[in-house]
C-alpha cells in the first residue's frame, strides 16, 4: 500500500485498512512530539495531534507498507527517515532499533 496525502488522510487511511496498527512518533524526525509510553492507534496519534500539533495534520505525507518498510514519512520535513514506524501483530515497538522490519496486514 503507498499513499500520498496529508498526514491526516494518512492516518485515518491506515485506520481503516489497519486497524490493528500502532504508530511511534521517530523522535529524531519530530522532537515535538514527545509521548508519554510506546506506541499508539492511529486514532490516538490524531487525538495527539489535534490537541498538540494541529499543523501536521495538513503536511503532505507518505504512507508505505510495503514488503521492506511499514511507515510514514513527511517530505517536507526529512526526505531521508521516517517521521513514524507503524507496527502490527503485537511486535514491540521498539523492534526497529534491532534490524527488524514489521509489515502490517501481512
Amino acid at each position: 500500500m503507498s499513499l500520498d496525502e496529508t498526514l491526516q488522510i494518512c492516518l485515518l487511511a491506515l485506520e481503516n485498512r489497519y486497524p490493528g496498527c500502532v504508530i511511534e512518533p521517530n523522535k529524531a524526525v519530530l522532537p515535538e512530539l514527545a509521548l508519554p509510553g510506546e506506541a499508539i492507534t492511529p486514532s490516538q496519534m490524531l487525538a495527539f495531534l489535534q490537541a498538540n500539533a494541529l499543523h501536521l495534520l495538513q503536511v503532505p505525507a507518505r504512507l508505505i507498507i510495503d514488503d521492506q518498510k511499514s511507515e510514514i514519512s513527511l517530505p517536507e520535513i526529512s526526505e531521508e527517515r521516517p517521521a513514524f514506524w507503524l507496527y502490527c501483530g503485537g511486535r514491540s515497538p521498539h523492534q526497529h532499533t534491532k534490524g527488524w522490519q514489521i509489515t502490517c496486514g501481512r
